[in-house]
């Protein structure tokens, strides 16, 4: 009897210090869906698609931390590098942790995708529906454009809602213009291609202003000609 009051007193204890002492809360969202990415050299295939996870993200003790879902994306002129990259994330992209979008931020710099003069603070809010994301990043096509081109978009459920930017709303199909906080500094291996790599990340914030993140999803790389 005295051993089971002691186990009581001791995880009231443990209970109390939690909710009196300020300890950190941490929540754990769960991260978007892949579905496909598809590059390779044929330009009709460049895209990336996948599924938001708002639903499962929108229960009663999540609803007011989870504000909706970003891209992440760096440039790299070294492909060498890029692996080295994605390793390293992928080695941190633990279960029920943010190390991996940690570790993606801080210390390798990846930035926020943005629509083309449209300055939302997140790239796809929340609306409580599992929304399917299709995005393609750069023009194809010779350098005079064409009506035949095929053109950058981004849509939710199908439905178009703007060209994807870089964060400083400059486009990804202009490759003179690869320099800024989103380019990897590491000396290029390739005199010939530039390479996109992205991440999907379910993100949320709580009254205090602290960030949160799901596991990251990779969306994968994709090759850019410096002939384009």
């Amino acid at each position: 009897m005295k051993r089971l009051v002691g186990k009581l007193i001791f995880g009231l204890s443990l209970l109390y210090c939690f909710v009196s002492c300020g300890l950190d809360v941490f929540y754990i969202l769960e991260p978007p869906v892949f579905i496909r990415t598809s590059v390779g050299d044929d330009a009709t295939n460049r895209y990336y698609i996948f599924r938001t996870q708002e639903v499962a993200n929108m229960v009663a003790e999540y609803q007011d931390i989870f504000l909706g879902t970003e891209i992440y994306y760096k440039l790299y002129n070294s492909r060498t590098s890029l692996q080295s990259d994605i390793a390293g994330i992928s080695s941190s992209n633990t279960a029920n942790s943010q190390n991996g979008a940690d570790r993606m931020i801080s210390s390798l710099n990846y930035q926020k995708m943005m629509l083309h003069n449209t300055p939302q603070e997140i790239l796809i809010e929340r609306t409580g529906v599992n929304r399917e994301i299709e995005l393609r990043l750069y023009r194809e096509g010779e350098k005079t454009e064409k009506e035949d081109d095929i053109k950058p978009y981004f849509r939710i459920d199908g439905v178009d809602m703007g060209i994807p930017m870089r964060y400083n709303n400059k486009p990804f199909d202009d490759v003179d213009e690869f320099n800024g906080s989103d380019v990897d500094s590491a000396t290029g291996d390739s005199r010939d291609k530039w390479y996109i790599n992205a991440y999907a990340v379910s993100t949320g914030m709580n009254t205090e202003l602290q960030t949160f993140y799901s596991q990251v999803v990779h969306l994968g790389e994709i090759e850019v000609d410096k002939k384009y």
